[in-house]
């Protein structure tokens, strides 16, 4: 399984026991009744995938134009993205930033590879709410790609939007943002097709916040996890043939002053992270999972 979180391995016989919750014979017995089942060809597969990729449901740009201009109509707004995120104006314009009353949230576009609006993520003022648009391909595409693919062959993948926006206002414009703890096979073949360096600026998550009480990981007691380190593992894991780096701020120092994401730095400490990002081998070594 190519999501983080889960990790699960196995063959065609585990995987039949486990979704349908039968012993070894019965599985067997499942997949030799089934055999027959017309073959489709891994070539076959991947054409039905980039074919599906690319029907995007295309948003008008009006209401992003109107969101836009909403947002320095309000203060509050303007000033929990300047003062609390640490957002300047201007990136605030280059990522066409708005604001919706009626959901008292800030608006990030989301665009297809060709950057035409395909969705909008929203983030409220107090907390921590988020509310999409429906059906926001956030597996199908990455966010920003547009952008990143046009300003070289390098990209710095971080997890969420805002952390993407910090790393562009630290002047590296060629970043992408996942979205989440999910890497998708259609994530894996943009980041293939597009680019050839991969800097992995990922959450640098507490171990203590993510314990589980169901653990299939852990002998024994949950010991916590670290998603953000785990997405890193698998877009290394994915991409065997592209020079994998991970953002580090100093020796075995990953984000200074034990910051969790881009978000939580200064311009300066993302750009001295970015600079001194080590390869994967070197990362490793750290033993900082």
């Amino acid at each position: 399984c190519f999501n983080a979180a889960c990790a699960e391995s196995g063959n065609l016989t585990g995987l039949v026991q486990r979704m349908r919750k039968c012993n070894m014979m019965e599985a067997l017995r499942f997949i030799m009744k089934h055999k027959d089942t017309k073959h489709v060809s891994l070539a076959e597969r991947r054409q039905k995938r980039q074919a599906k990729s690319g029907e995007f449901n295309i948003f008008p740009e009006e209401p992003f134009i109107r969101m836009h201009k909403d947002l320095w109509e309000y203060p509050e707004a303007v000033r929990y993205m300047v003062e609390e995120r640490g957002f300047e104006e201007e990136t605030l314009d280059k990522f066409e930033i708005g604001y919706s009353a009626k959901n008292d949230m800030v608006i990030v576009p989301m665009h297809s590879p060709e950057g035409k609006h395909v969705g909008l993520i929203g983030r409220s003022l107090e907390g921590k709410r988020f509310k999409n648009s429906p059906g926001l391909p956030v597996s199908r595409t990455l966010w920003n790609l547009h952008r990143a693919r046009a300003a070289g062959d390098t990209v710095v993948i971080t997890e969420a939007s805002f952390d993407g926006m910090r790393v562009d206002q630290a002047g590296y414009p060629c970043v992408v943002a996942l979205l989440g703890g999910h890497l998708s096979t259609l994530h894996v073949e943009l980041l293939e097709r597009y680019f050839n360096t991969i800097i992995i600026m990922t959450d640098f998550d507490n171990k203590e916040d993510h314990i589980s009480p169901v653990c299939k990981k852990c002998p024994g007691k949950c010991q916590g996890h670290n998603p953000g380190r785990d997405l890193g593992k698998a877009i290394v894991k994915m991409l065997p043939r592209k020079r994998v780096k991970w953002a580090t701020y100093g020796y075995k120092e990953v984000y200074p002053n034990g910051a969790k994401d881009p978000g939580q730095m200064t311009d300066k400490e993302i750009k001295a992270c970015v600079q001194n990002s080590v390869s994967n081998f070197e990362y490793t070594r750290w033993d900082l999972y």
